[in-house]
């Protein structure tokens, strides 16, 4: 079925049938996560999103898509590479423009996908895989976009494209998409059209933003490892031991967030309680997490975050307790390993952390695509911190975050770790006075 529709996708595309070809795509993307979310009563924007994904003709479809792009330096992309060796399309959408490219089969760029991530995992030069990467999905499209003055991009990957660090890929001229576009990725336009939408909260200054910031939680393994779903995560969180690794980095992480919010509700070791967040995430703002994760892409037991237990709690903050979360738009940072990963599910996308949160109510999910150093990616958050602190919108704030970890010289492995699911272009803090880095990291004991 997913070859059908892509052989009939690339076929409509070329035949001058864009709006169409686009339509069936996003149908099959939006289908089973959009009745995930209007399942969740937490979820008030799977109306608009519902809405969207029965309107009647693709004209329809392409209007909405048009109309939830703030301004004409920013597009939505499509990405679906096709399977059983069939052609790949990409659609570009603009206010002004539809238009489809295409692009190679999934045979072709999988294995390329998977020795890229492989290398950026163990720390290793990953550029003739960026390179080749950035040739097959962005060579088609990178004229279009500059052309039309594109700056902002919103992805929207199919099937196995979900695991394409898309910011670290190498445009022809030899920079990094992110250093030529802001970035984000979500599930399906959809999603995206639903998010900017929704009613959400009023930017916040700096001094009343509220934030719950959880790090280095004391876990342990707790109850045996058993063949559940959450035996399984454990398994994989725990491996032959009884108790994970402490995180200093993440300390040093959250105690810069005091400073820079002074309503921030820090809580570190022992008292980084799952049941904290059950209890109040609603309350927040900003929800950050710099512990450890467990996701599990293969069997199906989806993922969840290590924290404290507590009276009534085993310490893991799974996907399906997430959902059930009631977040009301808040930002979610997940400093932690491999967050943004989980289980692709066809005409779905991920189905993991930050899908969970926004599942919740989140409208921006910060999260990161491979396994990340506690310490060395504690500059790259501070940073994001100290842009979204000065009113800059949330993939504007990522951006800084990265160009200065690239000015230090820092590798793409650190630069590149995170991954914006959802909205982008969420201002979270009013600009107000302009807000420093500390003048050398502080500690939290």
């Amino acid at each position: 079925q997913g070859w059908y529709s892509a052989s009939l996708t690339a076929f409509l595309a070329s035949h001058g049938e864009e709006a169409v070809a686009l339509t069936i795509g996003e149908r099959r993307r939006a289908r089973e996560f959009a009745d995930r979310l209007a399942l969740s009563r937490s979820w008030r924007v799977s109306e608009s999103i519902m809405s969207s994904r029965s309107q009647h003709n693709a004209l329809n479809m392409v209007a909405d898509l048009q109309q939830a792009l703030p301004d004409d330096r920013s597009a939505l992309i499509t990405l679906d590479a096709g399977e059983g060796g069939a052609d790949g399309t990409a659609f570009v959408v603009t206010r002004q423009s539809l238009t489809a490219h295409a692009l190679p089969s999934a045979t072709v760029l999988s294995p390329k996908v998977r020795r890229m991530l492989a290398l950026l995992e163990n720390g290793r030069d990953e550029g003739a895989e960026s390179r080749a990467l950035g040739a097959d999905l962005f060579g088609p499209l990178v004229d279009r976009l500059e052309r039309a003055g594109i700056e902002r991009l919103v992805i929207v990957p199919e099937g196995g494209l979900n695991r394409v660090p898309f910011d670290l890929l190498r445009l022809a001229d030899g920079r990094a998409v992110a250093e030529r576009f802001e970035t984000a990725v979500v599930p399906s336009g959809a999603v995206f059209v639903g998010l900017r939408r929704a009613a959400r909260r009023a930017p916040s200054s700096a001094e009343a933003l509220t934030m719950l910031a959880l790090a280095d939680a004391e876990v342990t393994a707790g109850a045996p490892v058993d063949s559940s779903a959450t035996g399984r995560l454990r398994a994989l969180l725990f491996g032959e031991s009884s108790r994970l690794p402490r995180l200093p980095g993440a300390r040093t992480e959250v105690a810069e967030l005091r400073r820079l919010f002074p309503r921030a509700v820090v809580r570190a070791g022992a008292l980084a309680r799952e049941g904290t967040v059950k209890r109040e995430g609603g309350r927040y703002d900003v929800l950050h997490f710099a512990t450890h994760a467990s996701v599990d892409e293969w069997s199906g037991a989806s993922a969840a975050l290590a924290l404290s237990a507590s009276v009534g709690d085993d310490g893991l903050l799974e996907s399906g307790e997430i959902s059930a979360l009631r977040l009301g738009g808040a930002l979610v940072v997940l400093s932690a390993c491999h967050t943004v990963g989980g289980e692709i599910i066809a005409g779905e996308g991920v189905r993991g952390l930050a899908t969970a949160f926004l599942e919740a109510g989140a409208h921006s999910v910060m999260a990161t695509a491979w396994r990340v150093n506690d310490r060395a990616i504690a500059r790259v958050v501070s940073d994001f911190y100290v842009a979204l602190a000065n009113g800059e919108r949330v993939s504007s704030a990522l951006r800084s975050a990265r160009r200065k970890a690239m000015a230090r010289g820092e590798p793409a492995s650190v630069w590149g770790a995170f991954v914006l699911v959802g909205d982008p272009w969420r201002a979270v803090v009013r600009p107000s006075t302009s807000v420093s880095p500390a003048s050398k990291p502080t500690s939290l004991r």
